[in-house]
């Protein structure tokens, strides 16, 4: 028998323009380049326009946290020549934090993709569970391991 698979990335072709989000001219080159490729590597339908914005703010925090990274990992170094920390270091610490808030609101993190696990209710224990766990035995089964094992 034929299986049949489901796919949400798909789109009929009705004649329209593409349906995803376009860069706007407005944005750096590093930025526009993170933009097409966040928008390239997620379904179709995931962003809406009321999206554009937001995600702009994403791709511009992304590339200065890229930015402060290669300074601070490049020629500058994390502390400068008077011994104080670098300031990019707070540009990367801020740019990244903004990245990271952003990309969970975006739904681009790996917690915001996995749906949510069913809430199951747990099986009713049996009589025989339940007497293993009160310790109600009658054979004395605690006193024959202490003996097996040398303790009692």
């Amino acid at each position: 028998m034929a299986r049949l698979y489901a796919t949400d990335d798909t789109l009929d072709f009705d004649g329209q323009p593409t349906r995803k989000l376009r860069p706007p001219s407005r944005l750096a080159p590093r930025a526009k380049a993170i933009f097409v490729r966040v928008v390239s590597n997620v379904a179709a339908g995931h962003f809406r326009p009321a999206d554009q914005e937001l995600l702009e703010r994403y791709c511009e925090a992304q590339a200065v946290a890229e930015m402060a990274a290669a300074k601070l990992f490049g020629t500058d170094g994390l502390v400068d020549t008077s011994g104080k920390l670098s300031p990019w270091f707070q540009a990367h610490t801020v740019a990244s934090r903004t990245a990271s808030s952003l990309a969970s609101r975006l739904r681009l993190t790996v917690s915001a993709r996995t749906s949510k696990a069913v809430k199951t209710q747990p099986g009713p224990s049996s009589y025989y569970d339940l007497m293993e766990l009160e310790g109600d035995d009658d054979d004395g089964g605690d006193e024959a391991d202490g003996d097996r094992l040398g303790r009692a």
